[in-house]
């Protein structure tokens, strides 16, 4: 998924096809990583670094209620697999277009997050639902 999370449209597509949605299996992979940036002092003491942590947390709560809300409007759906890269990604690398600093990195990555994901199927879903009824 790119741009923005509609596993709504992916699930009425599916229904298309099938008559049960507990035939219709999500497996989400993410295009960038949604773990919270360090909250340094600095960034505590002035109001542009409140600000811009304000949005870091929004940002990643809509994305996690965004998700929940289709959890909820679609229960029969088998929510297998969330992958999201557990790093950065590099952004400027891309540039540099050689599979050293591009996409053997990634590469890397994408292997040891797939493995974490296959090792913990459906937990990152409710995790999810966790966070969202707390």
């Amino acid at each position: 998924m790119a741009w923005g999370v509609d596993l709504g449209s992916a699930i009425q597509r599916c229904q298309e096809i099938v008559d049960d949605d507990s035939k219709i299996t999500i497996d989400a992979i993410m295009c960038d990583t949604k773990k919270m940036p360090e909250y340094t002092k600095d960034e505590q003491d002035k109001t542009i670094g409140n600000y811009l942590r304000f949005m870091d947390l929004k940002k990643y709560h809509d994305s996690v209620t965004s998700i929940a809300e289709i959890m909820d409007a679609f229960p029969k759906v088998n929510y297998r697999h969330y992958i999201q890269p557990s790093l950065p990604l590099p952004t400027f690398a891309v540039m540099d277009g050689t599979n050293a600093t591009c996409t053997w990195p990634m590469q890397e990555l994408g292997r040891l997050d797939g493995a974490h994901a296959l090792a913990t199927e459906g937990k990152v879903f409710e995790k999810m639902n966790e966070y969202i009824g707390s």
